[in-house]
């Protein structure tokens, strides 16, 4: 039986990412639970469909209203939109559990300190973060819990 727990325990941290084959990701380091699709696609296996860009405003209010897995969601702070940059890929995100990544713009609930008007947003192009006015149209992808 220890075999088989610590057997366990490596296959966990060794692929923090579990597809839950709901259109939700978990992440085991932080326990945080992802959309699979960005906001506008279909949520289905390929993520097919086109994603929608919006307002800082209107992201959240989307994450808020997600209807998926019978979960509570929000649009991530920095922090954690950051923890889904993987630079052993090319797009700088693990496709095989985000198909059709955007490489571009996604939006986080952090506003910038010095300018309540901007809010932080995330490229997957380099990983990169830039402050942006919250008027600006984005890509989203919300997340639930820990």
């Amino acid at each position: 039986m220890f075999w088989i727990l610590l057997l366990f325990s490596i296959e966990l941290s060794s692929f923090p990412f579990i597809d839950n084959g709901n259109g939700t990701v978990k992440d085991n380091f932080t326990s945080l639970i992802w959309q699979k699709c960005n906001v506008g696609k279909n949520n289905d296996s390929l993520c097919s469909g086109t994603s929608t860009t919006m307002s800082w405003q209107l992201a959240i209010q989307s994450c808020k209203n997600l209807n998926l897995a019978g979960r509570v969601w929000r649009l991530p702070n920095i922090n954690e939109l950051y923890t889904l940059v993987d630079y052993n890929y090319s797009n700088n995100i693990n496709t095989s559990l985000f198909p059709n990544n955007e490489s571009s713009l996604y939006w986080s609930s952090t506003t910038q300190v010095n300018s309540v008007n901007n809010a932080w947003r995330l490229t997957f192009s380099s990983g990169g973060t830039t402050p942006n006015t919250k008027t600006g149209v984005h890509y989203v992808r919300c997340v639930s819990g820990p």
